[in-house]
């Protein structure tokens, strides 16, 4: 954003073409489309997913931590430049749009492993994983927070404190009705598909079917009292058995 300064000098002509010049500028900036965009980022749901392919039984409490985190994302959009960069580079630019972290505020991590499938990716095969959610200093009970940060609270130590359910929910998809639809035989002829009879129609019709979801959602919630058993840090839903599919 332009900043208009106070120019001193006792030629006023002189001032007021000053003047003149950085309202152009920044009309020129207006006029090239820049501008500044914040956006949420809403770190605090206490929630993550986790492939359905993993057995919640596993869920197991690894830790908390203070750290830092941003609640929101500042991007600064220069529509001209950016358009130049995508004529010049299809493939872009890390610059464009350029995005900033922004509101740091105080929170607390919460760590938790499960195990699961291998990723394809993977070549080692590991079936360890961990996510984290995070809270505000202010949904935990003031002896954790004390204890978190006086280092005086190691790992499992802090398990009574929180409870984790896991839940795989029902979705709903749109998938071909193969009873209901006309499909027209044919073949490919020189690259072309080519129906058999010329005068038939394909016809699709879409069903909604229900099924499993593809992820359990996992909730971490804290307990004020902090007396939960240690023993058993994981509350699971009963539709949560794997032979539920």
């Amino acid at each position: 954003m332009a900043v208009v300064r106070k120019i001193k000098t006792k030629q006023p002509w002189v001032r007021w073409c000053a003047i003149l010049a950085v309202a152009a500028m920044a009309i020129a900036h207006g006029a090239r489309g820049e501008g500044v965009r914040v956006e949420e980022l809403h770190p605090f749901t206490h929630v993550a997913a986790i492939p359905a392919t993993s057995d919640p039984a596993t869920l197991r409490f690894e830790g908390v931590r203070a750290v830092t985190v941003f609640t929101k994302t500042r991007t600064r959009l220069d529509a001209e430049y950016c358009e130049g960069v995508t004529h010049r580079d299809p493939g872009g630019s890390m610059f464009c749009p350029a995005r900033q972290d922004a509101a740091a505020t105080r929170a607390y991590a919460v760590t938790y492993s499960y195990r699961g499938e291998p990723l394809a990716s993977d070549e080692q095969g590991g079936r360890s994983f961990t996510f984290q959610v995070y809270f505000r200093a202010e949904e935990l009970p003031s002896a954790l927070r004390t204890a978190i940060n006086a280092h005086a609270i190691h790992g499992a130590e802090a398990a009574p404190y929180f409870r984790v359910t896991a839940l795989r929910q029902t979705v709903q998809d749109a998938v071909i009705d193969q009873a209901h639809s006309i499909f027209c035989e044919g073949n490919f002829i020189e690259g072309l598909w080519t129906r058999t009879n010329a005068q038939c129609q394909d016809k699709i019709r879409v069903k909604t079917v229900s099924r499993p979801s593809d992820y359990f959602v996992v909730t971490v919630d804290p307990v004020s009292s902090g007396r939960q058993q240690a023993s058993t840090p994981a509350v699971l839903d009963a539709s949560l058995s794997r032979g539920a599919d």
